[in-house]
């Protein structure tokens, strides 16, 4: 189950979609560890399904709409 923290308001995410994903690091007691704002990183841009990131991170991003916030 995935809830939108902000749903987006732009086309949603399917397979084959381009994603250019903003992303933070958290323990899971909450304590935040990194982000790739902070660490000036670049942002993960892959497209869903191409075996570019992991299976639970496709799945996750899957339905989202552009601009929201899991």
């Amino acid at each position: 189950i995935y809830a939108d923290l902000r749903p987006g308001t732009g086309e949603e995410v399917k397979d084959k979609s381009r994603v250019n994903l903003q992303w933070v690091l958290r323990k899971s007691n909450g304590y935040f560890v990194d982000s790739s704002a902070v660490s000036g990183s670049v942002p993960f841009i892959f497209a869903v399904g191409d075996g570019t990131a992991i299976q639970g991170l496709d799945e996750g991003v899957r339905g989202m709409k552009s601009g929201g916030v899991r």
